[in-house]
């Protein structure tokens, strides 16, 4: 799911990118086949187009349309070359159909194996199902008193595990290899270790082997960037207990934990979810400055230091880069690429992953000319690293805002009331969470609570269209713009709107009476 997840973010991203007028349409089908049937989605843009010709340069490793593509759009198309390896591992392939001038549709398809004794979905139940899941409640935990070490060399994975555990109210303590680790342990006791497995002065393989000698029931999880097939054997035959990849999955690792300290889920229905799917999958997105942001909550200052932090690390280690690579030390190389690997995912910038991966397996090869191309990707991506909140997409010219005149209805419907009975609850659900937020709204203007805001604009900017309450989706907008620029009057304006055209919805039929 993971890869296929990425193979669709990078279509779209490039569709995106090189759409400037009309749009970009994502088609999902079936393709039936007794004997291989094939899921396929197709990604469709009115964007430039290509040439025949350059239709087929298009999945050559380092290669775009031309160089004024580069220039003007950034990279050195190295996305669409790894989208299509992923795309035959999976059983299918990645076409390619364009115009110049026009347009282009890629095709992605991979083998879904027998369908056979498979449910089909309907439309209405697809959208149903993945509103539960993007606006339903987020699930936190509460665990019982409990104490982990976490060993790893990376000082950003350190910080930023530290910062998620201890939000679940977990003690915390950090070392930096695994001779530390043995120190920590002999000095205090600990109820889980998770460790990373390429570290300095003493390795986790190491470590995890002196762990079970002398704690054979401590829990050890292994923490590491290497997926290659066999690696998880190696770090249980080493002694770990367990083993997860970077960039660490949070939720299957609290999963983990909780099975381990006896942890229960705690619903919190005021919780917008922000993390992607899969920190790769999402990694960061390049706006038409080229600057590659973090997908982390850049608005919680503790993120925004652990970013900071590894953006002057990334450009240390960019130094190390070009010093190995002038004197060809390829164990060093691909020991850089592999602390990339890990790294860069782990405080969300995903975009690094793929190539870095690509880095440590050339410098193992010792492929001198993918290593060249690589370094000069990873080079000018570097260069675009930005430690900013991601602006929205949509401002060009956000300090010059002017508040609008909305278009507020006499009556405000649900564009999806009639659709299917099976909506219904949801469109309740909208309303009541909708009017949970709005009645908090007066609180947090008054103590300028930025963050409870922007978390209520960004909740109603994707769950008012979703159920078809399309006329919140540009105050929700505006109103996320002004909080990022602290602008408390507008904001408030742009409540008071929001409020409005709540006190307008029609929904006789669906609630109840004193909603109207």
């Amino acid at each position: 799911p993971g890869k296929l997840r990425q193979i669709i973010t990078n279509l779209v991203g490039n569709a995106i990118k090189f759409t400037e007028q009309g749009g970009v349409t994502i088609v999902s089908k079936i393709l039936e086949n007794k004997d291989a049937p094939m899921l396929a989605i197709e990604v469709n843009d009115t964007g430039i187009g290509m040439t025949s010709q350059q239709a087929s340069d298009v999945f050559n490793p380092f290669t775009q349309a031309d160089s004024s593509i580069t220039r003007r759009f950034g990279g050195t198309g190295l996305g669409l070359t790894i989208s299509k390896r992923f795309a035959e591992a999976l059983g299918g392939d990645i076409s390619v159909v364009s115009k110049s001038g026009e347009g282009s549709q890629f095709t992605a398809s991979i083998s879904t194996g027998s369908l056979e004794g498979v449910n089909r979905l309907s439309p209405e139940e697809i959208l149903s199902s993945q509103w539960d899941e993007s606006v339903g409640h987020h699930v936190r935990w509460k665990f019982p008193a409990s104490k982990i070490l976490v060993v790893d060399d990376g000082i950003e994975n350190r910080e930023l595990l530290k910062l998620i555990l201890t939000d679940e109210g977990i003690t915390v303590e950090l070392a930096e290899n695994g001779q530390q680790a043995i120190e920590y342990l002999t000095a205090s006791n600990f109820d889980v270790v998770l460790m990373d497995v390429q570290m300095p002065v003493m390795d986790g393989y190491t470590a995890a082997g002196l762990m079970r000698n002398s704690y054979p029931d401590l829990p050890v999880i292994a923490l590491t960037a290497d997926a290659m097939s066999g690696a998880q054997q190696k770090c249980l035959d080493a002694g770990y207990s367990d083993y997860l990849t970077k960039p660490v999955d949070i939720d299957l690792l609290m999963d983990r934990l909780a099975k381990l300290l006896g942890g229960e889920q705690i619903e919190q229905s005021e919780v917008v979810d922000r993390k992607p799917a899969e920190n790769i999958s999402k990694g960061s997105i390049e706006r038409d400055s080229s600057k590659i942001y973090s997908s982390l909550p850049m608005t919680n200052p503790r993120y925004q230091k652990i970013v900071s932090d590894f953006s002057l690390r990334l450009k240390d280690q960019t130094k190390a880069l070009d010093t190995a690579w002038r004197k060809r030390d390829y164990h060093e190389l691909q020991r850089l690429g592999h602390w990339m690997k890990g790294s860069a995912g782990t405080v969300g910038f995903g975009a690094f992953v793929e190539p870095a991966k690509l880095l440590e397996k050339s410098a193992r090869d010792q492929d001198e000319q993918s290593i060249e191309n690589v370094l000069k990707e990873l080079y000018s991506m570097v260069e675009r690293v930005s430690c900013e909140v991601e602006p929205d997409k949509d401002t060009g010219e956000q300090d010059n805002l002017s508040l609008k005149q909305y278009v507020i209805p006499e009556r405000f419907t649900c564009r999806l009331r009639d659709s299917n009975p099976r909506i219904r609850p949801i469109i309740e659900k909208f309303i009541k969470q909708l009017r949970e937020w709005l009645s908090n709204m007066d609180d947090a203007i008054e103590k300028k609570d930025f963050e409870n805001i922007s978390d209520f604009a960004y909740w109603l900017k994707g769950a008012g269209g979703s159920v078809g309450f399309d006329a919140f989706t540009e105050p929700a907008r505006d109103l996320e713009k002004r909080v990022k620029d602290k602008q408390l009057d507008a904001a408030k304006q742009i409540i008071n709107v929001i409020k409005k055209l709540d006190s307008r919805i029609v929904m006789t039929e669906l609630t109840n009476s004193d909603d109207n």
